[in-house]
């Protein structure tokens, strides 16, 4: 299922807020049993230090554009994209083209976004309920020290190509979203496109 890019940039920082004062709560009740070395480090550390995945997060690094491509932001990370595309500002999703009035999201597009997880869900199931099942044609990334995947998949005759990245905030986990979408029988017109888009992405 695809959301708004509007109203879920919107709701995500509420709702980490609130699951993060959840599991703070929670933790300081006695709640969920003896508490281990990392969630002891977790609760002791400040949240500007709090870790990635690989334990440390890179320097900030900027998208490199190929020839007659444009680079652009999105919140804390940086993407590259074809020069002929654009942005709605609406929704910060991109397209081919010009933008139009907004009627759904386009049938060629890159939506980006960040989905909060509490456990005891995790990353990789998650993913897999998003996308409606088993990630296909799987590339494990680490992109500025945050680890994840590249993956396939296909939804309502449309195919994707998506890159996911996990971050540990705390007792929680963000996936930091990138998927490119296309009708499966285009899909092949664009696989290298969004292959350059996804691997532009760095962390600002």
């Amino acid at each position: 299922m695809h959301y708004s890019m509007k109203k879920e940039k919107a709701f995500l920082p509420i709702l980490v807020c609130c699951m993060v004062l959840i599991t703070a709560g929670f933790i300081a009740c006695g709640g969920g049993g003896s508490q281990t070395a990392e969630e002891a480090q977790n609760k002791a550390t400040p949240d500007s230090a709090a870790d990635s995945t690989s334990g440390e997060a890179a320097s900030p690094q900027e998208a490199t554009a190929p020839a007659g491509w444009k680079t652009a932001r999105f919140e804390n990370w940086s993407i590259a994209f074809p020069g002929d595309w654009n942005e709605d500002p609406d929704t910060n999703i991109w397209q081919p083209g010009e933008v139009g009035p907004f009627m759904g999201r386009p049938a060629v597009s890159v939506f980006m976004g960040g989905i909060p997880v509490m456990p005891p869900a995790n990353f990789e199931e998650r993913i897999k309920i998003r996308n409606g099942g088993e990630p296909q044609e799987r590339v494990n990334v680490n992109v500025s020290g945050f680890s994840g995947f590249k993956c396939s998949w296909e939804q309502m005759g449309k195919k994707y190509r998506g890159l996911f990245l996990e971050e540990k905030i705390g007792g929680m986990i963000v996936i930091h979203f990138f998927d490119c979408q296309a009708p499966a029988t285009e899909f092949d017109q664009y696989k290298a496109d969004f292959e350059r888009i996804l691997d532009s992405v760095k962390k600002k």
